[in-house]
């Protein structure tokens, strides 16, 4: 993983990256290691965490700019019925709302669907996000988590990028809608386009929300109903908007 991600960044971008097994590090690659150095450590097996934080500690007092991902999070979602759950019912439920009005409104778009998925995000992404923090303070896990030497900064950005990316992956399905709308007819795929980048945005802006209302309570339940009420307002705040004309 790490060599295959080392060779995409170079060819991307230009930027000279090497990759190492983490046990071959002290074995001469650690002499490149120096001031200012972005080092991003990948632990994909939980085994050997604690074989790695000597080698993050290392690099970090050289000055290097350590980043740690590790697939924990990932793994604690598709590991359990959760994810498989909230995934299903939320292909239900769109799909009811896509295919419930596509057929009357005889026009090739998904703008029904686009205009009710910040409803169906708001119920959703909360249950996603709900055990992040606060299964963590439940049991106690936390503590031993700030140990590892990581910042509490990275801390929330790994928590939040698995969130990120495990809403990203409802969307996947929904693609399958398009494939309708090119059996049926000549779709415009400008606002296709724009209402999955905006669905993007969306699924990062609830997950931020969902982290927030995981940190604050250590009871997985209070969390998903903070979250549903923050994200659920700021669903529906245009519908207490008030418009005035003004001379």
């Amino acid at each position: 993983l790490s060599l295959e991600a080392s060779l995409k960044l170079k060819e991307i971008s230009y930027i000279h990256s090497e990759a190492y097994a983490s046990g071959e590090l002290k074995h001469g690659p650690i002499a490149l290691i120096e001031n200012g150095i972005t080092v991003i450590s990948i632990l994909t097996d939980e085994s050997l965490v604690e074989k790695s934080i000597s080698n993050i500690q290392e690099v970090i007092t050289r000055g290097a700019k350590t980043f740690v991902i590790t697939k924990r999070e990932l793994q604690s979602y598709f590991t359990s019925p959760v994810a498989y759950i909230t995934t299903a019912l939320f292909l239900i439920l769109t799909g009811i709302f896509f295919y419930s009005t596509f057929f009357l409104n005889k026009k090739a778009e998904l703008r029904n669907f686009f205009s009710l998925l910040p409803y169906t995000f708001a119920l959703f992404i909360p249950a996603i996000t709900m055990k992040l923090f606060s299964e963590e303070q439940k049991t106690g896990s936390i503590e031993s988590l700030m140990t590892l030497p990581v910042t509490e900064t990275q801390v929330v950005l790994g928590k939040f990028f698995a969130a990120f990316i495990t809403s990203c992956t409802m969307l996947i399905p929904t693609f399958f809608y398009i494939v309708t709308l090119l059996f049926f007819g000549k779709p415009d795929f400008g606002p296709i386009i724009g209402g999955y980048i905006g669905a993007i945005i969306l699924c990062a802006t609830y997950s931020a929300i969902g982290i927030f209302a995981s940190s604050i309570t250590r009871n997985q339940i209070i969390a998903f109903f903070t979250a549903l009420g923050i994200s659920g307002f700021l669903t529906m705040l245009h519908l207490f908007l008030i418009f005035q004309e003004f001379p």
